[in-house]
């Protein structure tokens, strides 16, 4: 038995009709729903995630534009789930303005130039992304400014970033506290555990409560603290 006829007889390989992914005339709802349905599938059966690839030779000309909403609607899927997709488009079939159409719901584009492949990316996805890093930005140039010291941390209290004022406040470098449990900063050396009953635990989201407590520096200096 060949790899191939192995994958598809475990389940990890399917190949399935256009018309029966697809329906008759394309249908967009029943396509989303069949990723979706796919996805579910595969997670509940331990896998981490799942690729895709879908050939666009069969489709009807009168249903392009359907698709490139459809297209748009799984990119979004594509972005927020762990999936991975490749999708094919024939451009013997399909015009340059066709294609621009769906490159700009994708991340990026591959076309064949001779012997080679060239990458393009999609320019509304770099504006977006350009966007993105400088809102980052922002947002990292605001809280380095401030003079409360601001923890990050994941939901079992391990520590993702820090700002300046927290280093300052504690003595320690930034590279000691990361990935370390924020409960190292407190007198006890408890674990800190957002939802537990260790006493350093804070409050959460806009309007939490303050609270009194102390901080352990690194030099082992015990200091009066308030949290939020």
């Amino acid at each position: 038995m060949c790899q191939l006829d192995g994958y598809l007889a475990r389940g990890q390989i399917e190949i399935v009709d256009f018309g029966d992914w697809y329906g008759e005339r394309f249908d967009r709802d029943r396509a989303l729903e069949k990723v979706a349905g796919k996805l579910v599938a595969a997670l509940d059966r331990g896998f981490d995630g799942m690729r895709v690839t879908a050939s666009t030779f069969s489709l009807a000309r009168d249903d392009w534009a359907d698709f490139v909403r459809y297209e748009a609607a799984i990119d979004r899927i594509v972005g927020s789930k762990r999936i991975l997709a490749l999708c094919t488009y024939s451009l013997e079939k399909r015009s340059m303005s066709e294609i621009f159409d769906v490159i700009a719901t994708h991340d990026f584009a591959l076309t064949k130039e001779g012997d080679g492949w060239k990458a393009s990316k999609s320019f509304s996805r770099q504006r977006i992304e350009q966007g993105q890093r400088e809102s980052e930005a922002r947002l990292r140039a605001t809280i380095g400014g401030v003079c409360d010291g601001i923890i990050a941390t994941d939901a079992s209290g391990n520590i993702l970033s820090v700002n300046p004022a927290v280093t300052r406040m504690f003595g320690y470098a930034s590279f000691d506290l990361i990935g370390e449990n924020v409960g190292v900063l407190s007198p006890q050396q408890c674990r800190f555990v957002p939802l537990g009953d260790c006493p350093q635990d804070m409050g959460q989201g806009a309007g939490a409560v303050v609270h009194e407590t102390q901080g352990r520096r690194k030099d082992g200096l015990v200091f009066p603290l308030e949290c939020a």
